[in-house]
């Protein structure tokens, strides 16, 4: 699968050491939109800037001139923030790409590619936020915001049995937001609710999104359960699409209704982050309703 790369016009006129790198690699395109360089030749033209700037726009263009054949000139109506999301639009259903990185700092453009995240597709892309820095010449990750820590939103469930998935469970309606109705270790006013109905002792209730972790980034949440008739469990999970492989954090037992706080280094780069509940025996009737309920406060990483 593909990957695609945008390149804003803050990115370019900052250093265009990035560019290089990117057409190292053979899966990898690179777009950057026709207006990203009649903005270079404008602001060159208009000799405003301070001579810093000017070396590097001229360094810039002539990175882009040597990569041109490697460089994709998306053309596209407005502005260069514009053309970025229309390419995105275009670009996030189609099932030969696999992730879209856009290298920005302009946080309001980062949070609008971002919202592609949370609409329904038969085949979506991950889309991160990257940066670059020229003093050391890293890249620096920020999926959910420029910064740390990201707070994960628009979470997604489903639940397995014997290790199959189960297509008829409401995944849409076991998840809500409400006011929390004990106060939290966050302080927030408003948690994330979750609950599954008749349940079995095996069953995994996951609930997860699609993002991309890296190693030695720190996921954690706090948890409460308020009901233990089927001996509820949790853990952390992580899943890599590359090797197939998953990644588990110790098991915890929900046995009271109070928070605990689950945390979780991630061991390798991976492309999941899973919530796993685990009844370890059936639900029970109580007069009411038969399942696990509870809430989630929290989520975040950190670096």
């Amino acid at each position: 699968m593909k990957t695609i790369n945008i390149l804003d016009c803050t990115q370019l006129i900052r250093d265009g050491g990035i560019i290089p790198i990117l057409a190292e690699k053979e899966e990898n395109e690179i777009y950057v939109p026709v207006s990203v360089f009649k903005e270079l030749d404008s602001m060159l033209s208009r000799n405003i800037l301070d001579e810093i700037i000017t070396n590097k726009i001229i360094r810039a263009k002539r990175i882009l001139k040597i990569n041109e054949s490697r460089i994709f000139r998306w053309k596209a109506k407005g502005n260069a923030d514009s053309a970025i999301l229309q390419l995105i639009e275009q670009k996030i259903g189609d099932p030969s790409v696999g992730v879209i990185n856009v290298y920005t700092t302009d946080e309001a453009l980062a949070k609008e590619c971002l919202a592609y995240q949370q609409r329904n597709y038969d085949y979506p892309s991950i889309i991160n936020i990257l940066q670059y820095e020229e003093e050391n010449e890293n890249l620096t990750i920020a999926n959910n915001s420029p910064t740390y820590p990201k707070h994960l939103n628009h979470l997604e469930c489903a639940m397995w049995r014997n290790n199959v998935y189960l297509p008829d469970f409401k995944a849409k309606d076991s998840l809500a937001q409400e006011p929390a109705p004990i106060p939290t270790l966050s302080g927030n006013k408003t948690v994330t609710k979750y609950w599954a109905w008749y349940v079995r002792g095996g069953d995994v209730y996951r609930i997860y999104k699609q993002i991309k972790l890296h190693q030695g980034e720190t996921v954690s949440l706090n948890i409460v359960s308020f009901d233990n008739h089927c001996d509820v469990y949790v853990r952390l999970m992580t899943y890599c699409e590359a090797d197939k492989s998953e990644h588990f954090s110790e098991v915890v037992s929900l046995s009271e209704p109070t928070w605990k706080t689950l945390s979780y280094i991630v061991p390798q780069d991976c492309d999941y982050f899973n919530l796993e509940i685990l009844p370890k025996r059936d639900s029970e009737f109580n007069g009411e309703w038969s399942g696990i309920d509870g809430f989630i406060d929290d989520i975040k990483i950190t670096r």
